[in-house]
């Protein structure tokens, strides 16, 4: 919950132009003055136009220079346009009550430079008081803000943590792979064997990463490797996915799954066959890792695109890094590029 000075300028404020009329009428005990209402009213009026006043310059610059790069700019503006507006405010109120008290009131002109000095005194140290005061609810909120925000981003990176695994290896792949299993059993035992490992092998990752929020790019193309010979033992030739990756890039960090996301994605909305197959290139470039894959894509509105893949890619990567996915489509091709993570997960 974020902490607001409601109170304060509804309360503290006036309290502070009761205090200073006391504090002013104390001070002249030496020759004490009658209780006056429109003194006490002045100083009380003047305590509030200078808060507000102070208060809406500070927000100004707030949201002009929001920037932590322009604070160091913006504090020091906004102290000199406090305190140049307050003394205008005092002199204002200065000139404005001693015209009252003698056009007014009739009374000689009793205010003298020691009530100027004092006027103007309340005025600088309300002018720190209020940038004090800003200033604490600026960081607080800051620090608030940004607290809550990462547990937001704590909860969606769960969120996406349990959706990704649940569209890891999803009830398609299960129902198809274990049909290919079982024709491989009857036509050929030893390469439904090799069909069986493979596939214990993608669920021995699945289990190990389904706890972690990053993986080395070694481990996910070991993976893909199982992954992508279950995948051919039901595309054969329709399917074609080309591996050019750099060696010195294979240390670095991605989040689990992601390129069996894009591979199911892509044979979701593509055609597959031996006259039109599907070409997926997955390769490095730099710091990023490049899936691009030719664009036939299905007629059928069944496998219409719910993007619920990418955004899962998209909501991991928000919480590991401030590098995003760049997503690129035109009538060619389809290319999705990651971020390769160069920092120490361990």
């Amino acid at each position: 919950m974020l902490i607001s000075d409601k109170w304060f300028r509804r309360l503290g404020v006036p309290l502070i132009g009761i205090a200073a009329y006391y504090l002013q009428w104390i001070m002249a005990a030496f020759d004490p003055e009658p209780f006056n209402f429109t003194t006490l009213l002045y100083l009380t009026l003047l305590m509030v136009s200078l808060y507000e006043g102070n208060r809406k310059i500070i927000r100004y610059f707030q949201v002009r220079q929001a920037s932590i790069a322009h604070f160091r700019r913006r504090l020091a503006r906004q102290f000199f346009w406090t305190i140049l507006y307050s003394l205008a405010c005092v002199n204002l109120f200065y000139g404005l009550f001693k015209w009252y008290a003698v056009v007014v009131w009739g009374a000689p002109d009793g205010l003298t430079l020691y009530h100027l000095g004092y006027a103007n005194s309340l005025g600088l140290i309300l002018a720190v008081v209020v940038n004090s005061i800003q200033l604490m609810l600026y960081f607080t909120n800051s620090w608030q803000e940004e607290r809550l925000a990462k547990e937001q981003l704590q909860k969606e990176n769960l969120k996406s943590q349990l959706t990704a695994v649940k569209q890891q290896i999803n009830p398609h792949f299960l129902f198809n792979s274990f049909n290919v299993l079982a024709e491989l059993i009857d036509i050929d035992p030893q390469k439904a064997k090799k069909f069986v490992a493979h596939f214990s092998e993608i669920y021995h990752y699945v289990l190990n990463s389904r706890d972690l929020d990053v993986t080395t790019l070694q481990e996910e193309l070991q993976f893909l490797d199982s992954f992508l010979y279950l995948l051919k033992q039901r595309y054969t030739s329709g399917l074609m996915v080309e591996l050019e990756i750099d060696e010195a890039s294979k240390k670095y960090w991605i989040p689990p799954m992601v390129l069996q996301l894009l591979l199911e994605n892509a044979i979701k909305h593509n055609i597959i066959s031996r006259n039109e197959p599907l070409q997926v290139e997955i390769k490095t470039e730099g710091d990023w890792l490049l899936v691009r894959n030719n664009l036939q894509l299905r007629e059928n509105k069944a496998v219409e695109s719910t993007k619920t893949g990418l955004q899962n890619i998209q909501t991991r990567y928000q919480a590991l890094s401030d590098l995003q996915p760049v997503i690129t489509c035109n009538s060619n091709f389809f290319e999705v590029k990651l971020p390769l993570l160069q920092v120490d997960f361990h």
